[in-house]
């Protein structure tokens, strides 16, 4: 991990493919990236209201660099920060009793919250699953004391919510990939994470996705290329990745 500590400012030549429609950095076009702009934005996305907490973040925010397949944090270490994606793509990810690893979410969108499913800055919830937190391509985050989120879990009722939003929203995402997983072909899964995670084929392993979708790497291979030729067959013999 290489860190950037106090970075007044960041470049990012593509911020323009990087960012997504839920958070937009100032509209920022091929520009320099400050980790005080980061913050702010963050706060925009979870409509959190706090101005003491908004000043507490920019005084101590530290951007960090991780290379792909660097592991970012385990839930068996003390982590005493909280993340927030800024670029690039990272996984939750299980080991499962036959020791292949479980890619439980991916997280890509910038401004992400980056926490397991273990513990929320409310605190651990009780579950003692082993996981994992990698960087799938180069990626930087923002790093935040988590003691100064959990502080504010008490006294700020908009970061309450918000945080108990997205824990929620974490749950309940995962409850319904393991339903369909179940009730669902791989056809059918594949097509799903095409649409509800464009572009990220692209971008991360195959494997990582393949154990999200709960298939095997083969299994995933063959989709694809069953898929790339009935589009080129309907399409007249136009490349079927260039659509």
């Amino acid at each position: 991990m290489i860190k950037f500590k106090y970075i007044p400012r960041f470049y990012y030549p593509d911020i323009k493919r990087l960012v997504s429609p839920s958070l937009v950095f100032h509209n920022c076009n091929e520009r320099e990236i400050n980790h005080l702009d980061v913050i702010s934005d963050v706060f925009k996305k979870y409509n959190i209201e706090d101005a003491n907490l908004l000043n507490l973040c920019r005084s101590c925010g530290e951007l960090c660099s991780f290379r792909a397949d660097e592991t970012i944090f385990c839930s068996t270490d003390n982590v005493d920060d909280l993340f927030i994606l800024v670029s690039g793509v990272v996984r939750m990810y299980t080991i499962s009793p036959y020791g292949a690893e479980v890619t439980d979410l991916f997280l890509w969108n910038p401004g992400d919250m980056v926490f397991g499913f273990n513990d929320s800055v409310g605190g651990n919830n009780g579950s003692t699953i082993l996981e994992y937190c990698e960087s799938c391509t180069r990626s930087t985050l923002l790093k935040l004391p988590l003691q100064l989120f959990r502080n504010a879990f008490d006294t700020s009722h908009s970061f309450r919510q918000a945080a108990m939003t997205e824990q929620f929203l974490r749950w309940r995402n995962l409850l319904n990939l393991r339903h369909m997983m179940m009730s669902t072909t791989a056809q059918t899964r594949y097509g799903w994470f095409l649409h509800h995670y464009p572009g990220l084929i692209d971008r991360v392993p195959h494997k990582h996705v393949a154990s999200f979708l709960g298939m095997n790497p083969v299994t995933l291979s063959r989709i694809r290329r069953c898929r790339a030729e009935k589009v080129f067959s309907t399409d007249g013999g136009r490349d079927p990745e260039i659509r």
